[in-house]
């Protein structure tokens, strides 16, 4: 009988190549790819709270994929609210447009990226276990958002201020009851102007109560300590106090031009 010798293999030749495929998993794992255009919208529903008056509001907003794409989709087949049953439009393919209830105040001009909060919708006291959704096509893509009173999805007013960054991100039983800003725009609710002509808006933004109140932030890091820790926070973070922002809502964005930004 002939015994055949095998080589032995030193394991510390496999070391490197362990090492190189566990660093190819990990920048595999670690990659991220940012787009400008070509990506699709996708609504996003954010919550609802009881009213006092029995009725509910809800909460919805939107996140853009693009980091430069703006779109504007009019109110349609493209763009539209559908009430049903629970689950009656899991089936993306199913379309349920009706032109009269299609229209339930939302954007028709979209800006990249998330935009959160960015309108309400109040439903009856009775609304029960439907389903009110929203259907945004965008780039050959259909995406939807579920608006419902399930349990787990009731806010309040300090939910909204910590997913929104504000008061620097952090939590207090004051912000459940903070009174939200108020805008008033200046002149009649109605306004002429000839085509071509300019239309000068002036606003006025208030806090009633002053909550959260503006403060300074913490100084610029000093040290290279300070200037590498990762951040503390994994929510948005946004200094407290009053802001203004000009936006387009609905219309076409090249009919607008703001010189005011924040």
């Amino acid at each position: 009988m002939h015994r055949r010798t095998l080589p032995l293999r030193p394991s510390h030749l496999l070391l490197p190549v362990l090492a190189m495929f566990s660093f190819s998993q990990m920048i595999e794992g670690q990659t991220r790819f940012m787009y400008l255009n070509g990506q699709s919208i996708s609504p996003a529903y954010e919550g609802w709270w009881p009213n006092e008056d029995g009725s509910f509001s809800l909460f919805l907003g939107y996140m853009n994929s693009n980091w430069e794409q703006h779109f504007d989709i009019p109110i349609g087949p493209d763009n539209y609210f559908a009430f049903t049953d629970p689950q009656g439009l899991d089936d993306l393919e199913q379309d349920a447009y009706q032109a009269s209830v299609a229209d339930q105040g939302q954007p028709t001009h979209f800006y990249p990226r998330r935009n959160p909060f960015l309108f309400t919708i109040t439903v009856p006291g009775d609304f029960g276990s439907k389903e009110l959704v929203w259907t945004l096509k965008t780039n050959g893509e259909t995406h939807r958002a579920f608006a419902s009173l399930a349990p787990d999805y009731r806010i309040d007013p300090q939910v909204i201020s910590t997913e929104v960054g504000g008061n620097f991100g952090s939590l207090s039983d004051a912000l459940r009851t903070n009174i939200p800003p108020e805008l008033k725009v200046e002149g009649g609710e109605t306004r002429r102007i000839a085509v071509g002509k300019p239309l000068t808006l002036i606003a006025f933004a208030s806090d009633p109560d002053n909550l959260p109140a503006r403060r300074a932030r913490g100084g610029s890091p000093s040290t290279l300590d300070q200037l590498y820790r990762p951040p503390s926070s994994i929510v948005a973070i946004s200094g407290p106090g009053l802001r203004l922002s000009w936006i387009v809502y609905r219309g076409l964005s090249g009919t607008w031009d703001s010189n005011l930004s924040r």
